[in-house]
């Protein structure tokens, strides 16, 4: 549709309010010019943009309903209704608009990087690597695309093609902290310290106030408090234009340096990192019993009176012949140790923490009726959960470490009958400082920066168990870490017969298994077993007292 001069140049005043973000007076302005120009299909696409900006989603729906039915071959305005119907919820037409706008122009990068960051969000990691594939084809040097599709990678537990896409991105940009950033926590997961330390640097060369490259060093080098990173460290905390957010990983980074060094100032540092940190969460403990709750009310009056789930129609590539080996329990009770043993036997493969279960089980039980097709929304569940482990392995046997699963035990042997289930418990006040001194990734653990939260989720936990343990009886394996790091040989070849599998003492050498781990636990898990940690807490007694009065009798 032909665009006149005098139309251009009011559009063009439009965009410059918007890039100067003086909204009112561009939203007086468009609505002037539609108005006038009612069968023209371009101001309805930049009102809808306005309307994107400001988060009214609903509206800029409409505008750009009208923008596509004024003109079809607009193949920008389908991505933008694309984009609406993302941030409403809808995926399955965010889905299909994305798709109709490649359909129209095959070079609309937009859309194929949109869709592809669609289905990443959506734990959707092949056709997240596809489409993200296909948006490299229109643009090989788009930098953005390559940390996407690095992201999908490590989804999927491809990190050596994750790092390429990285040192790609890095190639592409190499003056953007971010890159040298994602590059740093490549190495930090593969055990490369070095690596890993001299790209933390140098994202802080780049960007000196993004925070959590000193973070990601203190994991990997110990800094001295003489050394003058700690003194830009204190100058930022210091700062009055440093947000909260980023004072959380300042306040961890003072902490890595003086545990072992000063136990006041360690504790100084972690206390008040610890405290923003549940200040940022706002987390209510009365939202993870209600969770428990529904959770035990579905699986007694639904899911345990499914007899049986039936193969789903579209089951391929044998993908019902895998067996999981679920591993669960608290938070740091030696979950990655057990998985990184588990995974140096050729016939196991270590997956890692895969979310899906649980986030989609959170989804389930968040809806207006949980109950509802239960049975369909459990197959979904089960095809999506193992065809993305497809895509990671083609080893029969493999391991789930995420250990919040211990919330739907039950649910996970009626999703796969064939499952096993490996419990790891150790010392209560262990684990809870553990916890208590880790920062997590976000929104993974929120119950996890104050000890009355992490006492009382601990509480949840072993009453979730208990109830498990009764009604899977002869089903869970409980292992206890103290036992399989003072006798190692007799648990695990325990914990084989469990599975099945004969045991071979050399995968106890866990210092060469060189796989990549995404956990807190991606550098203690690379040396050798050793006894002695779980009573390290006594040094910290003054320091813990409510977990000591909550678990030491």
């Amino acid at each position: 549709m032909h665009i006149d001069k005098k139309l251009s140049i009011e559009l063009d005043d439009v965009q410059s309010l918007f890039s100067q973000t003086r909204l009112d007076l561009a939203f007086i302005k468009i609505d002037r010019i539609i108005k006038n120009n009612k069968k023209h299909y371009l101001p309805y696409n930049y009102r809808g943009i306005l309307f994107l900006k400001t988060g009214d989603y609903s509206r800029a729906l409409e505008d750009f309903k009208k923008t596509i039915s004024l003109n079809e071959d607009f193949a920008l305005g389908f991505n933008n209704v694309a984009l609406c119907y993302q941030a409403l919820g809808n995926f399955k037409h965010a889905i299909e608009f994305y798709e109709r706008a490649s359909a129209i122009d095959s070079s609309i990068l937009e859309a194929k990087v949109n869709l592809g960051s669609l289905y990443l969000d959506n734990n959707k990691f092949r056709e997240a690597i596809s489409a993200l594939n296909f948006a490299l084809e229109i643009n090989p040097l788009h930098e953005h695309t390559h940390q996407l599709i690095a992201d999908a990678y490590i989804k999927i537990a491809k990190f050596d093609l994750a790092l390429s896409h990285h040192l790609k991105a890095k190639e592409i940009n190499p003056s953007n902290y971010l890159n040298y950033y994602l590059l740093g926590s490549d190495y930090l997961w593969s055990g490369n310290k070095g690596d890993a330390s001299s790209n933390f640097l140098k994202a802080i060369e780049f960007n000196p106030k993004y925070c959590q490259s000193y973070y990601g060093l203190s994991r990997v080098k110990r800094i001295n408090p003489e050394e003058p990173i700690l003194s830009d460290i204190s100058q930022l905390l210091h700062d009055d234009g440093i947000n909260k957010s980023d004072r959380v990983y300042l306040n961890f980074s003072m902490a890595k340096v003086y545990e072992g060094i000063d136990r006041n100032l360690f504790f100084k540092y972690l206390d008040e990192g610890n405290r923003l940190k549940k200040e940022i969460n706002n987390f209510s403990f009365e939202s993870f019993q209600d969770l428990s709750d529904k959770s035990i009310d579905l699986f007694l009056n639904h899911v345990s009176k499914i007899n049986q789930l039936p193969l789903p129609e579209r089951a391929s590539e044998g993908i019902d012949m895998l067996i999981p080996i679920f591993i669960v329990g608290m938070p740091r009770s030696g979950t990655s140790l057990l998985e990184q043993v588990l995974s140096n036997d050729p016939r196991i493969f270590g997956a890692g923490e895969i979310d899906l279960f649980h986030s989609t089980l959170i989804k389930i039980m968040s809806s207006e009726n949980p109950s509802s097709d239960i049975s369909n929304k459990l197959m979904e569940l089960r095809h999506d959960y193992l065809s993305n482990v497809r895509a990671m392995t083609d080893k029969k046997f493999f391991t789930d470490k995420l250990p919040l699963n211990f919330h739907w035990l039950g649910f996970i042997k009626k999703v796969f009958p064939n499952a096993k289930i490996i419990h790891v418990e150790r010392n209560p006040v262990a684990v809870c400082l553990s916890i208590y001194k880790t920062l997590f990734s976000h929104g993974s653990l929120d119950f996890s920066y104050s000890q009355d939260d992490i006492v009382s989720f601990y509480r949840l936990y072993t009453n979730l168990m208990s109830f498990w343990s009764s009604h899977l009886s002869n089903v869970i394996f409980h292992a206890n870490y103290e036992k399989i790091v003072k006798n190692p040989k007799d648990e695990f070849s325990l914990i084989f017969d469990y599975l099945g599998l004969s045991f071979s003492e050399n995968i106890l050498e866990v210092q060469t298994n060189k796989r990549s781990v995404l956990t807190a636990s991606d550098l203690q898990v690379r040396e050798a077993i050793y006894d002695g940690s779980s009573n390290s807490w006594v040094k910290y007694e003054v320091y813990i007292q409510k977990f000591i009065q909550a678990f030491v009798r």
